[in-house]
Formats: structure tokens, C-alpha cells, sequence
């Protein structure tokens, strides 16, 4: 209808897939051992923002191929799930394993083409399998007594502590006003029973997935009928009226020591106990997995005599241990159990005593022939997969050789173009120097004027004040003449003075006028420091100058008139005339000092720009010869822009030939051409310094934008410079890469191929004496059996042999060559292939060659199976109790479930939340009609007053209503 909308606009923020997070959180243990029979379950969780392509368990044993088995997920396809999972330990330990380690792995959907998946793994938990070892049951069980018995301890003792503190200060609870000391006894035993409480939720916390988990409900009885009670009591204390205070906490005392009493039962007779049932089920669950296990093993083959009596006795051991788990089953249960393990082994005694001498042979003939031809089967599939990938390794070389050659040839190409740039920019460097060198010939030239200026300065200073000391001694003789009487010889003193200060102030204020203009020219230059200073004192020198003429004519007209006085004043008027000429001599003097260091200072700045002069000279060159080499700077810049042009199209075609070759010789040709292309801009950077310096050479521009120019030259010289080493350092590790990288798949072919013929010739022996002895035991299957080990154990031969040819062909480096290794390898790979379904068809050939059991045998692990399930069953019935009771426990471990014996305090929640005793509390004691009650309400706001009023009434309330109880 025509109507839109003002578009809205908002910012997205692209976050990248993070890699997932998993962790194994059950068993807690970071090294087990377990017995084989024995069924380990690990739990952990895994989380990832995109979900996950494969959750999985890793077992990895020394010299055996990495297993990975499936993880069950809780919530499959969720970003977040629980996963459980555990390894075989009975075939493990059949395999020969004993010990290994295993981990949880998870694995994102992040695509291949994207770097996926990303992959992490959990802790690892290092397993022994021991035949003595103890079941895990067994192990967490005697871990979570212990553990619960120290809280149990504990706790028991915080109680006792607890009363002890109720009872230090019993005497003094009559008193009408609780003691300081009194409070602070009861405050210390209200925190022991909180702290008791907190020790009993742990413990019952603790239990959790623990054989011990019914126990759980005992700590918390008694928790809820005895500590919980003894609290209240204790709270009541400061509360009660004093005529029956200390009754009320006698009454607390006695209830905090019951219930210490009672978690000490808990400890040592509540806990052994259900520690020597749950030690019962731990025994009775042994018996159900050793059954099974027994059960299992009598029924995949038929069994020697020596394995069948090692059966029977198990089965003797397996009776004593049900006799000692009886206590825990069914009468009925265990009457059949005991009845079935007992047919087990008679049934089995039945088969062995049945088992001829001759069938006795015939079964270790084909148990050592299968077992030489499985050993020749898994040492055949060793070698084929060595060879495979030795033939998959020579493939890669073959694809990536011409590839690594034109990465090569890129490197070579940047590099000499980055060298060439390196040259010009010395090049221009060395010209941009020169001219600097001219520069500052000229500059030494203004430098020596403006030193030599201050050397006059210092020079017209020093006159000056040797001028003011003469004036100034003239005035003394002129006033000791008049003091004296001799007019005359006074007056022509007095000439002579004045004309000395009249020249010497004149003199100072041109010498103070040259130094002025020679200080601001000599600052403004750099290196000129000296002759900044010299005429700097040379200006202070004149200034002392004119300040000495100045007394000089004091003097003398202090003298002249001193002679007009009378008599008596007119001695001091002449000591003062006399004084003045001493200080004109003094400050003259001063002034010939500060011109004695300017002086100084001025001859060592000339002495400085001489030498630098002399420097400067020998670095001059002449014009056309710095003119001639910025234009060889030009011209060698120009010649590597054109070799790094080059270079970059020589990385294109090289990123184009490593397109197939895989993302990392893409990225050492991105890499070339950014060398390539670095080279060209410190060719630029040089070419445009070269053509700088030639400009400024050509004094085509004023002086100031002359020396701008060659300053700019020089700093884009250093630049250009700086580049092309850059790009000579990249472009040659990159080639030490793309080298590397080659040579390291040719050695990783080389190697496989070595150990694909060890493995493939010690596999063709075992098959030959699988043969043999297969042969010997009249068995066709495993002679079959034996025969495939053998053909796979020669096609891995002549596989290791394809990848060695592969490897010498591709050293020719032509297309032709590259593509005949390449068929060389492909028919290793094809041949590999072949070999390794041939030795797995030969293993399972192997493994399924065993001999049946007999009928008796069939019965015995008929019977062992029956029994294992019925102790199952029993085992089911108590597992199933024992969550039901952690159940009601967890519900009451949060305050859910309110017990009516434990009255409000139940759970121990609010004991949790109660505001600790202190003395303003405790007096108010829940009189209503108190004038402390009264008083405090009057200092409670107005619009508060109600509400607390309410509330402290509801408290009085209870208060009394607990001490009727």
C-alpha cells in the first residue's frame, strides 16, 4: 500500500569460532590402578559456541596406535552437554596393555577450508591394571570415609567446644545484665555450632557419587534432632529472664554435649557400619564383574588345563567372597548364586578332567600358532601403514617440488631486487652526504664569522675594562691630590679620569652591542655552544665596564667635592671618594676577568670550527661529481623497481603453481610478493633521494629549501635502506622455509620407507613361522591366515621400495620426472592399500580361529554368567536404595525438606542468617514494658515506629513462648 518504514540500522560484530572446552571431571584421581575385571565410567562436560563435530575418549598405551571411543552426550547437538564414556579394561589387558593413559577430546564443525576442526583436550588420568589391585568402588569408598570422618571429628569437637565456652561463665547468667565476658563466651559458642552445622553439610555433601551416599541421611537426622535443638537452646540463653537464665543454659550445655555424643556414634558406630556393608557390596560387586569376566572367558574358546584349573580356583575365591558378602543379599539370592558358582566349577572341573593329553596339544599347538599369526597379522598392518604413508609423503614431494622451485626462483628474483634497491639507496645515501658535506663547508665559513665576532667582542670588552681600571686609579690619585693640597696635580688626575671613563663606557657599549648580536646568531646554530658563551661574557664584561666608569666619576666628583668642606668633614668625604675609586678598580677588575673568559671560549670554538672546517674539506666533493652520483642513484633505483616488478610476477606464477601444493606454499608466495613489493618501494624511496640531491645540487631553489631538500634526501636514503634489507631478510627466510619445508617431507618419506621394510621384513619371518606352525596344527584357516600376513608383509616391501624410486626420480626436477614419481607413489599408495586390508583380513581371520568350547566348558560359563547376573540384580536393588536415600538427602541438603522434631530452626538456615549477640540486644531481653523499650521507640522514626514496633512484639512473643517450653 505504499507505506515503508525509516530503515534501521545496526552494527554486527563478527566473532571468531573459539576453539571448544572440555573437561574430565570424574575420577577425580590423576593416576588409578584398577583391576582388568573392574568397569571404569568417566564424566565430564564439553562446550563449544558452534557445536561440535566428534566427542571422543583417547587411550593411548607406549608403542600402540592411539584408540578413540565414542563419548555418550547428554544433549546431543547442544552447545553445552554432560558426556560420559569409559576404555575396555578386560580387553585392554587381554591386548597386553598395562598400563596407559586416556583423555576426553573435542572437536568443532569448524570447516577444513577454515583451519578446522579445532580440536582440545581434557586432564589426563594415567591407569595401571593390576590383577591385586582394588576395584574403583573400593577406592572411592575408603577415600569418602576418610574424608568424612575428619568433618565428623570435627564437628563433634566444635560442639563439645561449644559447651565448654556455655559453661565457663554459667555463675554469672543470674546476674540482671549479662558480663562482657559472658557475651563474648556465648558469641564464641553460637560460631563453634555454626561452624559444626557447615561441618555436617559438607560431610553429607561429600558423600555424593560415593558408595557412602545413603550415609548422607544419618549426618543429617543428626543434624535436624540434636545440633539444630542445641541451637535454639543456645540462642535462648541471652534471652531468657535472669531468675532462669542458668537453667537455660544448663539446659543448652547439655544439649550441645548429646549432640556431640551423637555425631561421635556417627563417627564411630553409624559409619563403620554402613562402611563394612557398603565394604560387603564392594566385595559382592568384585564377585558379579570377576563372573562375568570368568563367564566370558569360558565361552569365547575352549581352555587348556592349566587355564581351566586357574577358572576353578577363581571360582573357589569367588565363593569365599560371596560367604562374605552374604549379609547383603537375599537369602534366596544368595543360595542360587552360591549354588550356580559351584556348578560353574564343577562343570569346569567335569571339562578338564575330560581333556585328553592328545587335545591338550592339539590346543597349545593352535594357541601358538594363532598367536604367531596374529603377532605377523599386526606387525604386516604396522608396515603397511608405514609404507602408505611413506608412498603419500613421496606424492607430496613430487606436487610440491616444482612449486618449492618457483618459490625458489620468486625468492631469488626479490631478493636481487631488494639488493639492487639496497645499492641505490647507498648510493643516494653517499650522495645526499656529500651534499650535506658541501653544506656544511659553507655553513663552517658562517660559523667562523660569527666566532671570530665573538673573539671581538671579547676583545673590545677586555679594552674597555682595562680602560675603566686605569680611569679608576687616576680618580684615586686625583682625590689622595686634593686630600694632600696640591690642586694642580688633583685636577690633572681628575682630566685624565674622566677622559679613561668616558672612552671605557663608550668602548663597553659597542663591544656590548656585538656580543648581543653574536649571542642570538651563535644560539641559533647547532655546534656553536662556545661562542654563544664568550659572547655571553663578553656582554657581562661590558656591563661591569660601564658600572666601573660610573664609580670612577663618583669618585671624582666626590673628591671635588670633599676639597670645598671644612675641615672636620672633610677627611671622611675624601676616605669615601677614595672608597668609591678602590671599588670602580675592583668591578673593572672583575669585568677584565669576564673578558679574559669570553676570550678563552672564543679561541677554543675557532680552534673546533677549524678542525671541523678541515674535516668538512676533505668530505667535499664537487658539484658535478655529487650530480653525477644521485643520478647513478636514480638510475640503480629505476634498474630495482624494474627486477622487483619482475619478482612480483614471478610470486604470482609461484602462488599460481603452489595453489595445489596446499595453504602454506600460498602463504610463502604471498610472503615473496610482499618482499617483491617492499624491494620496489625502497627502489622508489632511493630514485626519489637520487632526484632530491640533484636538484638541490643544481641550485635550482633558494638555500633553506637547498638544505630542506638534501635533509629530506638523506632521511629517505636511510629509508630506502632500511626497506631493501627488510625485504632481502624476507625473501631468504621465506625461501629457507619453502627449502625446509621439502627437505623435511623428503626425510619424513625416506624414514617411513626404512621402517616400512624393518617392519615388512620381521613381519614376512612371523608369517613364515605362523606358517609353520599353523601347518604343524593342521589348520588351514590360520595357514590362510599366515599366508595373507605374508603377501601384505612383500606388497609393503615393494611399497618402501616404489617411495625410495619416487624420491631419487623427483631429484631430476623436470615435469616429467615430478610426474613419474608422482605414478610411483600412487602405485605405493595403491599397493599399501592392498597390503593393509590383507593384514587386517589376516588378523580377523586369525582371531576367529579358536577352538569352541565343549559342551562342560559351555556349562560352566553358562552357570558363571547366571551368578554374575544375580548378584547384578542384588547389586541393582541396593544402588537403586541408595539413590532413593541421597535423593531425600539433597532435597533436605538445600532446606527443602523441614523435619517436624527440628521445630523452625530445621536445615540450619536460619541459624545461618541470625545477627550475631552483642549487649544492646541482649538487654532488651523481650520486655515489652521496659522504659529502654520505650525509649528506643520514641528515637525510631515516625514513619518506621509501627513496623518495629510489630516486629519486636513477634519477637517477644516467640522469646516467651520458647521459655514456657
Amino acid at each position: 500500500h505504499g507505506f515503508t518504514n525509516r530503515p534501521s540500522w545496526s552494527a554486527y560484530t563478527a566473532w571468531p569460532d573459539r576453539p571448544p572446552e572440555i573437561t574430565l571431571e570424574r575420577p577425580e584421581a590423576s593416576r588409578l590402578s584398577l583391576p582388568p575385571y573392574d568397569r571404569l565410567v568417566c564424566t565430564g562436560r564439553a562446550a563449544d559456541d558452534y557445536g561440535f563435530s566428534a566427542l571422543t575418549l583417547i587411550v593411548k598405551a607406549e608403542k600402540r596406535p592411539e584408540i578413540a571411543l565414542p563419548l555418550t552426550a547428554s544433549a546431543p547437538g547442544a552447545a553445552s552437554t554432560e558426556v560420559s564414556g569409559g576404555p575396555d579394561l578386560q580387553a585392554l589387558y587381554d591386548s597386553g596393555v598395562r598400563a596407559f593413559t586416556f583423555c576426553f577430546r573435542a572437536a568443532d564443525n569448524l570447516p577444513p577450508e577454515l583451519g578446522g576442526p579445532q580440536i582440545r583436550e581434557s586432564r589426563a588420568i594415567a591407569v595401571y591394571l593390576k590383577s591385586d589391585a582394588r576395584t574403583l568402588r573400593e577406592q572411592v569408598r575408603e577415600a569418602a570415609k576418610k574424608a568424612m570422618e575428619e568433618q565428623l571429628r570435627k564437628a563433634a569437637q566444635e560442639l563439645h567446644e561449644a559447651a565448654n565456652r556455655v559453661s565457663q561463665e554459667k555463675w554469672a547468667y543470674d546476674r540482671p545484665e549479662l558480663t562482657e565476658k559472658a557475651t563474648e563466651k556465648l558469641e564464641q559458642a553460637r560460631s563453634a555450632v555454626l561452624q559444626a552445622e557447615e561441618r555436617l553439610l559438607q560431610a553429607a555433601e561429600q558423600s555424593e557419587k560415593t558408595p557412602l551416599e545413603a550415609f548422607a541421611q544419618a549426618i543429617l537426622d543428626t543434624r535436624d534432632e540434636k545440633v539444630e535443638p542445641a541451637f535454639q537452646k543456645l540462642d535462648q540463653i541471652p534471652l531468657a529472664a535472669p531468675e532462669v537464665r542458668k537453667q537455660a543454659g544448663e539446659e543448652a550445655e547439655r544439649a550441645l554435649r548429646e549432640a556431640a555424643e551423637k555425631v561421635n556414634d556417627l563417627v564411630n558406630r553409624v559409619l563403620q557400619e554402613e562402611n563394612r556393608q557398603q565394604e560387603a557390596l564392594s566385595r559382592l560387586a568384585e564377585v558379579a564383574q570377576r563372573e562375568q569376566a570368568l563367564a566370558q572367558e569360558a565361552a569365547d574358546a575352549r581352555l587348556d588345563r592349566q587355564e581351566m584349573q586357574q577358572w576353578a580356583n577363581r571360582q573357589d575365591e569367588a565363593e569365599q567372597k560371596l560367604w562374605q558378602a552374604k549379609p547383603q543379599v537375599e537369602e534366596t539370592a544368595f543360595n542360587a548364586a552360591l549354588e550356580e558358582v559351584r556348578q560353574a566349577r564343577q562343570a569346569m572341573t567335569a571339562a578338564q578332567q575330560a581333556l585328553t593329553p592328545e587335545q591338550e596339544q592339539a590346543l597349545k599347538r593352535q594357541a601358538a600358532a594363532q598367536e604367531k599369526a596374529e603377532a605377523a597379522a599386526r606387525l604386516a598392518q604396522d608396515a603397511a601403514q608405514q609404507a602408505l604413508e611413506a608412498a603419500e609423503q613421496a606424492e607430496a614431494v613430487s606436487e610440491n617440488r616444482a612449486a618449492t622451485a618457483a618459490l625458489q626462483q620468486a625468492a631469488e628474483q626479490s631478493a636481487r631486487a631488494a639488493e639492487q634497491a639496497r645499492e641505490a639507496a647507498q648510493t643516494a645515501q653517499q650522495a645526499a652526504e656529500q651534499r650535506a658535506a658541501n653544506e656544511r663547508v659553507a655553513d663552517a665559513a658562517e660559523r667562523q664569522t660569527v666566532a671570530e665576532r665573538a673573539a671581538r667582542a671579547a676583545e673590545q670588552a677586555a679594552q674597555a675594562a682595562q680602560q675603566a681600571g686605569d680611569g679608576a686609579e687616576q680618580a684615586r690619585q686625583a682625590a689622595e691630590a686634593r686630600q694632600a693640597g696640591q690642586p694642580d696635580q688633583a685636577e690633572a688626575a681628575q682630566e685624565k679620569s674622566e677622559r679613561a671613563a668616558d672612552a671605557a663606557a663608550e668602548q663597553a657599549t659597542q663591544a656590548n652591542a656585538e656580543a648581543v648580536e653574536t649571542a642570538r646568531e651563535a644560539g641559533a646554530q647547532p655546534g656553536m655552544e662556545q661562542a654563544h658563551e664568550a659572547a655571553q661574557l663578553a656582554s657581562e664584561s661590558a656591563a661591569l665596564t660601564q658600572r666601573a666608569a660610573e664609580l670612577t666619576r663618583e669618585a671624582t666628583q666626590r673628591a671635588e667635592q670633599a676639597a670645598a668642606l671644612q675641615e672636620e668633614r672633610r677627611g671622611e668625604a675624601f676616605n669615601e671618594a677614595q672608597g668609591l675609586a678602590g671599588q670602580s678598580k675592583q668591578v673593572a677588575a672583575e669585568a677584565r676577568e669576564k673578558a679574559a673568559q669570553a676570550a678563552e671560549q672564543a679561541r677554543r670554538q675557532l680552534e673546533r670550527l677549524a678542525q671541523d672546517a678541515r674535516a668538512a674539506a676533505a668530505r667535499q666533493a664537487p658539484t658535478e661529481a655529487v650530480a653525477d652520483q644521485a643520478r647513478e642513484a636514480v638510475t640503480q633505483a629505476q634498474e630495482a623497481v624494474t627486477k622487483a616488478r619482475q619478482a612480483v610476477e614471478t610470486a604470482a606464477r609461484a602462488a599460481e603453481a603452489a595453489h595445489e601444493a596446499g595453504p602454506l606454499p600460498q602463504a610463502l608466495a604471498e610472503r615473496l610478493a610482499e618482499a617483491a613489493d617492499m624491494a620496489g618501494q625502497a627502489g622508489g624511496l632511493a630514485e626519489t633521494s637520487g632526484e632530491r640531491t640533484a636538484q638541490a645540487e643544481a641550485q635550482q631553489m633558494g638555500e633553506a629549501q637547498e638544505r630542506a631538500a638534501t635533509r629530506q634526501a638523506l632521511a629517505e636514503a636511510q629509508q630506502a635502506a632500511r626497506l631493501a634489507a627488510e625485504a632481502a631478510e624476507l625473501a631468504r627466510q621465506t625461501a629457507r622455509q619453502a627449502a625446509d619445508r621439502l627437505d623435511g617431507m623428503k626425510q619424513a618419506s625416506a624414514e617411513a620407507a626404512r621402517s616400512a621394510a624393518r617392519q615388512a621384513a620381521e613381519a614376512a619371518r612371523e608369517a613364515q613361522q605362523a606358517g609353520r606352525l599353523a601347518e604343524s596344527a593342521q589348520n588351514p584357516a590360520l595357514q590362510e591366515a599366515a599366508r595373507q600376513g605374508g603377501e601384505a608383509a612383500a606388497l609393503s616391501g615393494e611399497v618402501a621400495t616404489l617411495a625410495e624410486q619416487a624420491l631419487q626420480t623427483v631429484e631430476q626436477a623436470t615435469p616429467a620426472a615430478d610426474a613419474q614419481a608422482q605414478a610411483q607413489a600412487r602405485e605405493g599408495q595403491a599397493k599399501a592399500r592392498q597390503a593393509l586390508d590383507l593384514a587386517q583380513r589376516a588378523e580377523q581371520q586369525a582371531n576367529g580361529q579358536t577352538v569352541p568350547a565343549d559342551a562342560q566348558q559351555r556349562a560352566a560359563a553358562e552357570r558363571a554368567g547366571e551368578a554374575a547376573e544375580r548378584l547384578a540384580a542384588a547389586l541393582d536393588t541396593h544402588e537403586q536404595r541408595q539413590a532413593e536415600a541421597w535423593a531425600q538427602a539433597q532435597a533436605r541438603l538445600g532446606g527443602v525438606t523441614r523435619r517436624a522434631v527440628a521445630g523452625r530452626g530445621a536445615g540450619g538456615q536460619d541459624a545461618a542468617h541470625r545477627v550475631p549477640l552483642n549487649p544492646a540486644w541482649i538487654r532488651f531481653r523481650g520486655e515489652m514494658g521496659s522504659e529502654a523499650y520505650e525509649e528506643m521507640l520514641k528515637k525510631t522514626p515516625a514513619e518506621y515506629r509501627e513496623l518495629v514496633k510489630r516486629y519486636f512484639e513477634e519477637l517477644a512473643r516467640e522469646g516467651g513462648g520458647q521459655q514456657k517450653q
